[in-house]
Order: structure tokens, then C-alpha cells, then sequence
């Protein structure tokens, strides 16, 4: 069986640490307040883009400010 774009997307980032640790997904903590202000760059053609945005949301939620600049491939 072959593995979706985002499953080894993350193969490649975490190597052999686990996946579910809020360490290598931090869209997985418990926890987003507290946390400082972040910067979330995505392009539109990147495995994890569904992921950037839903971080940012989650980071938005806990009252943490998160800015997103989503690129378009075409327009690079």
C-alpha cells in the first residue's frame, strides 16, 4: 500500500520519533494559549497545507495572534 503525500511528509520530519508527540505535530498539544505570536507560511501545493491553517485556527481559538501568508504556485 502506498502512503498519502502527508504520510510521508511527516516520515521524512519526524525520522523514528513518534507522530502523535505534541513535539513533532504541535497541532496535537492540549495546550495553545500561552504560546507566542506566530507566522504560518504555506503554499498552496504543500502536503501539510490543510494542517498550517487548522494549526492557525487553533492558535487563534487559545487567543494566541497567528498571521498566515497562503501563497499560490502559480503565482511564484
Amino acid at each position: 500500500m502506498r502512503r498519502g503525500p502527508t504520510e510521508q511528509t511527516m516520515a521524512a520530519y519526524v525520522g523514528s520519533a513518534d507522530p502523535a508527540n505534541w513535539r513533532s505535530s504541535p497541532l496535537l498539544a492540549s495546550f495553545h494559549s500561552d504560546l507566542h505570536p506566530a507566522l504560518i507560511v504555506v503554499l498552496d501545493v504543500d502536503p501539510l497545507h490543510d494542517e498550517a491553517l487548522l494549526y492557525a485556527e487553533k492558535l487563534k481559538g487559545a487567543g494566541v495572534t497567528a498571521h498566515v501568508m497562503l501563497f499560490d504556485y502559480t503565482d511564484l
